[in-house]
């Protein structure tokens, strides 16, 4: 897989490659006009693409909840900003920790990813997307 940068204008292709639409009718991923539009042959690439749009708009992200079918095949993934959601509390003061407390890098961040599986094309497609970060985000 492939990525080519065309000032932020990208459309997917069979082979899961970034490019210009031919139509001259791009989906925006800066402005984030069709990102719904968007479906892809396999989980790998739409991670790939989730991670390489956090890295341009200057964010980290993570994986988070799974749904698997019966069978246990994976049918839909969610991806979140790093900063999303708050750490578990556990119960440990400054005397009994082993290692001193390092900052919290969560701030429940709203930004995430959500893709699964259509079943009657096997293909993955975006179920939600949001954008929304309440932090600052790093220079691309």
């Amino acid at each position: 897989m492939s990525f080519m940068n065309f000032n932020y204008c990208f459309a997917l292709l069979d082979e899961d490659e970034f490019e210009e639409k031919p139509s001259g009718e791009p989906i925006i991923i800066n402005g984030l006009v069709d990102i719904g539009d968007i479906n892809m042959s396999n989980l790998e690439a739409t991670y790939l693409f989730y991670y390489w749009y956090a890295r341009i708009n200057g964010f980290s992200l993570r994986k988070s909840k799974v749904v698997k079918n019966c069978k246990g095949e994976k049918t839909q993934q969610t991806f979140l900003c790093s900063r999303q959601g708050v750490r578990e509390d556990k119960g440990l003061t400054n005397e009994t920790r082993k290692c001193e407390l390092i900052n919290d890098t969560r701030c429940e961040c709203n930004a995430k990813f959500v893709v699964h599986v259509m079943k009657n094309y096997r293909r993955w497609e975006v179920k939600e997307f949001s954008d929304e970060h309440n932090h600052k985000l790093l220079p691309p």
